[in-house]
C-alpha cells in the first residue's frame, strides 16, 4: 500500500514541522484562543501563521472570526482531537517500552 493511500498529500510533512504538535496539544488543553495567545504559549516563530494554515488545511484546527473584533479564534476540531488521542497512545507505548527496556538492562 502506498503512502498516499494511507494519508493525504503533505500530511506527514505537517507534523515534521516544529511546533505543530504543540499547537494541537495547546488547543486541546486550553480550548479556543486568539493567535496572540497561541503564539505567547507555544512560539513566536515567524512561520507560525503557515503552520496554523497547514493544520487548518488538514482539518485539524479551525479559525472563526470573533464578533465585534478584528481577530480570529482558533480551536481544535474533532479530527484534531482524534490526532491528539493517537499522540497520547504513542506516548504511552513509548513510556512502556522505556520501562521494559530499563528493566532488562539491570
Amino acid at each position: 500500500m502506498s503512502r498516499n493511500a494511507l494519508m493525504p498529500e503533505g500530511f506527514v510533512e505537517v507534523f515534521e514541522s516544529r511546533h505543530t504538535i504543540m499547537i494541537l496539544l495547546f488547543l486541546e488543553k486550553e480550548g479556543p484562543c486568539s493567535k496572540s495567545e497561541l503564539y505567547a504559549a507555544v512560539s513566536r516563530n515567524p512561520n507560525m501563521p503557515r503552520k496554523i494554515e497547514l493544520l487548518e488545511e488538514h482539518g485539524l484546527i479551525s479559525r472563526r472570526p470573533v464578533l465585534g473584533k478584528y481577530q480570529e479564534s482558533l480551536s481544535i476540531t474533532d479530527k484534531g482531537r482524534e490526532f491528539v488521542d493517537r499522540i497520547r497512545e504513542l506516548e504511552s507505548i513509548l513510556e512502556q517500552a522505556q520501562q521494559n527496556g530499563a528493566g532488562r538492562r539491570r
